[in-house]
């Protein structure tokens, strides 16, 4: 499978980058026939506490499914 980690505007560590490749890597074991894992992490200020957003997209055969979560740092 084909992994991508984008962060625009976020400044990700070694460390999450890491945790975030081992996590996604494991759907592998459940379906080897993923070709291609996009992910994006963006970050948006508000007030006190900043907001992430993390989109998937992975493509398999025949179909390319998304997925979207938000969540306060």
């Amino acid at each position: 499978m084909k992994l991508s980690i984008e962060s625009p505007k976020v400044d990700l560590r070694e460390y999450t980058e890491d945790v975030v490749e081992q996590k996604f890597r494991k759907l592998e074991k459940l379906f080897d026939k993923i070709e291609k894992c996009d992910i994006v992490i963006k970050k948006e200020p508000k007030g006190l506490v900043d907001k992430f957003f993390v989109e998937a997209k992975l493509v398999v055969p025949g179909t390319v499914l998304f997925a979207k979560e938000t969540g306060d740092s």
